[in-house]
């Protein structure tokens, strides 16, 4: 995993304490065995590419490899994958604060939402297999992703449909819900 991390200029990118040097490390302690080198790196990353809904120009770099670890078979760290996530897509940077994708300038914000929105199908088949542990925090990733709430809705009404779990079929609901409004 993670074999282009090191194409990344990190130092060169902004964080909210300096530069982003230390995040690749975060990244990979992201999915450790040992809980408390996970719950660091999670705080590694929280408190640095974003901070209190701030972003910083690291956090569009990191999303790629949150969603490797999502696409991954890794069980230990998704709840913190997911987490990073939500507070990423729904953060904020001023439209001056942009980033390069394909030679054009965009603005931070924007990039970051993008990113995540167009994994959407990430996340809807966490929730849609019933053996996995992050089902929740998936859910609670979706419910801030309105742009997209048609796919999200359809989807979530077919695990309604089978779903045996109560708790999960509360949660789904409470999502249906939301995306009404």
């Amino acid at each position: 995993m993670f074999e282009s991390i090191g194409s990344v200029d990190w130092k060169k990118l902004e964080q909210a304490h300096g530069d982003a040097s230390h995040v690749p490390k975060a990244i990979e302690q992201l999915i450790s065995e040992d809980e408390e080198k996970r719950e660091k790196a999670y705080w590694k990353l929280d408190n640095h590419v974003v901070l209190q809904s701030d972003l910083y120009e690291a956090a569009f770099y990191v999303i790629p490899f949150l969603l490797e670890i999502l696409r991954s078979n890794i069980s230990v760290g998704r709840e913190h994958v997911y987490a990073l996530l939500a507070e990423i897509a729904n953060g904020y940077a001023s439209e001056e604060v942009t980033v390069f994708i394909n030679g054009n300038r965009v603005p931070l914000s924007n990039a970051c939402r993008n990113m995540v929105l167009e994994h959407v199908d990430i996340y809807l088949d966490e929730v849609q297999n019933q053996a996995s542990r992050y089902r929740d925090s998936a859910l609670d990733l979706l419910i801030s992703l309105s742009e997209k709430s048609a796919e999200i809705k359809s989807t979530l009404n077919s695990v309604l449909a089978s779903e045996q779990d109560q708790e999960i079929r509360v949660l789904v609901n409470e999502v249906l819900e939301e995306l009404e409004n």
